[in-house]
C-alpha cells in the first residue's frame, strides 16, 4: 500500500508541475499515465491476476491510442 500512496504522490506532483510551470507539456506527462497504466495492466504484474479478455482489450486500446496519436501528429507536422 505504501508503494500505491507514493505513485499516486508522484503522479499529483507532476501534474501540478505541469499546471504550475510554463513550457512543459502536460500532454505528453497525461500519455505516459495512460499509456503506463495500459502496459501495466497488459502485462498484469501491478494488479495481480487480470483475466485474458481484459488483458486484450487494454491491448487493444492501446495499440489504438498509439496509432491515433501518430496520425495526430503527422498531420500537425505539415
Amino acid at each position: 500500500m505504501s508503494m500505491a500512496r507514493t505513485f499516486l504522490l508522484f503522479i499529483v506532483l507532476n501534474i501540478a508541475t505541469d499546471i504550475f510551470v510554463s513550457g512543459i507539456d502536460i500532454a505528453g506527462h497525461l500519455g505516459g499515465l495512460v499509456g503506463g497504466f495500459l502496459i501495466a495492466y497488459v502485462s498484469g504484474v501491478t494488479f495481480g491476476k487480470v483475466s485474458l479478455v481484459k488483458r486484450i482489450v487494454a491491448g487493444i486500446t492501446l495499440v489504438v491510442i498509439i496509432i491515433a496519436m501518430f496520425i495526430m501528429g503527422m498531420r500537425s507536422s505539415f
